[in-house]
């Protein structure tokens, strides 16, 4: 059977095509989505250093708590957000082995739908500069302190099996173990007593681990 170049060639890149699917550096993550007792939601996660703050979308904040802001706009590798009010949140990230939450003020987007985004919540340069997370492309992970999670491809939560396989045995993710409170510099330790007994979906034997 004979081959000709252009039939060689056009093999060769469907061949490419078929396999080629961009990793980036994301995770989910739970978002406390309640002044008061604490009440989580699993949020997608995109880390993006070239983005100088954080942002997220409304629905996934306590409506009440937001703080209004001037107007402004934001090009991210996760789409364009329009933000005009910031609101004190904590997020876990309990992939990360030592399950380390934050506690910041985010901008908040109040147009864009959970539906319609790439990603719930874009963690930009000031956190990760100001909580040590380094992106590091030439290893494709993503490190916290002593820990990495790898970076996922770009469809991990469009399709069911790669969600499932890069995420159905890593979570316990109603229980936060720890928080780190970085809000405007401080950074102090959030009142982890306070967390673990606000957690009302929570049981007794399920608390007392959290709180020795």
């Amino acid at each position: 059977m004979c081959y000709t170049l252009s039939d060689i060639c056009s093999n060769s890149h469907k061949k490419r095509k078929l396999k080629h699917n961009p990793i980036v550096p994301t995770t989910l993550g739970l978002i406390n989505y309640r002044n008061g007792k604490a009440k989580f939601k699993q949020i997608c996660i995109l880390f993006d250093s070239g983005t100088t703050s954080s942002i997220v979308l409304e629905e996934f904040v306590d409506k009440r708590q937001i703080q209004n802001t001037k107007i402004t706009c934001w090009n991210t590798k996760g789409g364009i957000f329009q933000t005009q009010g910031k609101c004190k949140t904590q997020i876990l990230l309990p992939e990360f082995e030592n399950n380390k939450g934050i506690e910041w003020k985010l901008h908040v987007n109040s147009i864009s739908k959970s539906s319609d985004s790439k990603y719930d919540m874009i963690i930009g340069s000031n956190i990760i500069d100001a909580i040590g997370i380094d992106v590091m492309y030439s290893k494709n992970i993503v490190m916290w302190g002593d820990h990495s999670i790898p970076m996922k491809p770009k469809s991990v939560y469009e399709e069911d099996e790669l969600n499932e396989m890069w995420f159905e045995d890593l979570f316990e993710l109603r229980v936060p173990c720890q928080m780190v409170k970085l809000l405007d510099n401080d950074y102090a330790p959030a009142d982890l007593n306070k967390i673990v007994t606000d957690c009302s979906y929570l049981n007794h034997e399920e608390k007392n681990p959290l709180l020795n």
